[in-house]
């Protein structure tokens, strides 16, 4: 990843690894740009803490847990990981803005 969030051929190779074509790389690619981010605690009642940018998220994950947790929410709407170094909290993806929903 760059400091403007966008997939290097590295991320692009892991991708394909995990098994993804290259429309859905591009879709994930998509979703790093319009989802929403959301600091939550990591237990019950998971209220957000605050809102963070991608690149906020990605920090707060690191490389590998970001990356998979956005592809798992391109593709399910929404997907929360926790945060490795931060046991009381965990990052909420939200990408519904990439479908119409009626």
């Amino acid at each position: 990843m760059t400091k403007d969030m966008i997939l290097q051929k590295h991320d692009v190779e892991l991708f394909k690894e995990w098994g993804y074509s290259e429309e859905h790389i591009s879709k994930i690619q998509k979703a790093i740009e319009v989802s929403t981010y959301e600091l939550c605690e990591a237990e019950a009642p998971y209220n957000t803490v605050k809102f963070l940018t991608a690149s906020e998220a990605y920090k707060k994950l690191g490389h590998i847990e970001f990356l998979s947790g956005v592809a798992r929410s391109t593709f399910s709407l929404h997907y929360s990981k926790n945060c490795a170094t931060d046991k009381k909290h965990s990052v909420f993806f939200n990408s519904k803005s990439l479908y119409k929903v009626y």
